[in-house]
């Protein structure tokens, strides 16, 4: 049985965190703050206002029995943190257009908006909630797509070759970005790998259609010399992945490519057929309607329902 870990006193917590009552917000992040946390699980705490020259620490502290991870951020490099993170403000029109934010950007920013307030300051011009998760949403899973469809590339050239256990290897790292691109959209924004499993498995119970990719990664391992089929499932993942950035929804089935080895995608301008090394084709033009598609697909920033995609 799992044995959640022990609660921690706010209190305490903020006695042995540095910062200034008039200034600084306290903000739990991490596995504490997302209710993830176990008996291993370190306490992470970003300080945010007028304090930057304070390094980031990391030190096992015996009052709360736990390692702690401090680190402090002023007012500018949380505006730099959102400019880097909010590069898309309409969904590109093909996915070479896109901006592309590092991990490590979009880690802080997803820290940030999913944070628990410990401490607000007396006096200060920063705004509570600091960031949008929205943005993040978008941000976050074209990040991921555009790391699986690079990695989709590198797996199809290595079964080109003959190299069936490389484009294995290559594609179930590809195949875990194209599902951290779906569960973002979902609002699992959280890029760490080490949570990955976790992911997935909430997002069994969102997405119906993960439960496929589930059995593959998770129940159903196999050597990598018999698993060229991981190839055609992550090319069907990125193909979900671009119709729900597009229109909102899943779609209800993956068309089949009409080449080996080969792909569909969808972008704003239609559904297009991807082959290694080669400039993708459209196989389909969209109508004006799907081509206007900015984000977030309704104005109240909700996935539009499946009778409000444009066919």
């Amino acid at each position: 049985m799992l044995m959640a870990p022990a609660p921690i006193s706010v209190a305490l917590l903020l006695t042995q965190v540095s910062f200034n009552a008039l200034t600084d917000w306290v903000l739990l992040t991490g596995s504490f703050a997302e209710g993830a946390a176990n008996s291993g699980s370190d306490i992470d705490i970003i300080v945010v206002g007028r304090q930057p020259d304070q390094l980031q620490g990391s030190h096992f502290n015996s009052a709360l029995d736990r390692w702690l991870d401090t680190s402090y951020m002023d007012e500018q490099a949380l505006r730099d943190v959102r400019a880097r993170v909010e590069l898309n403000d309409v969904l590109p029109e093909t996915w070479g257009d896109h901006q592309v934010a590092s991990l490590d950007c979009i880690d802080v920013y997803h820290r940030l908006t999913t944070a628990r307030l410990l401490a607000s300051p007396k006096a200060t011009g920063v705004p509570w909630p600091m960031l949008d998760h929205t943005r993040l949403v978008r941000e976050a899973a074209i990040t991921h797509l555009i790391i699986a469809r690079a990695r989709w590339e590198d797996a199809a050239g290595a079964l080109t070759d003959g190299d069936v256990e490389q484009c294995a290897f290559v594609a179930e790292i590809g195949l875990w970005h194209a599902v951290d691109s779906i569960a973002a959209l979902f609002g699992l924004t959280n890029p760490s790998s080490k949570w990955r499993l976790k992911r997935l498995q909430k997002l069994v119970v969102m997405a119906a259609y993960v439960a496929q990719v589930e059995q593959r990664l998770v129940q159903r391992r196999e050597a990598l010399g018999a698993s060229a089929d991981l190839l055609g499932l992550l090319g069907d993942v990125i193909y979900q992945a671009t119709h729900m950035l597009v229109t909102g929804v899943l779609a209800d089935t993956v068309p089949s490519p009409p080449a080996s080895p080969g792909r569909v995608e969808v972008d704003r301008k239609g559904l297009l057929l991807v082959r290694p090394g080669t400039k993708a084709e459209y196989l389909r033009r969209a109508g004006s309607e799907l081509s206007r598609t900015t984000w977030p697909p309704q104005a109240d920033g909700s996935m539009p329902r499946k009778s409000d995609v444009p066919s």
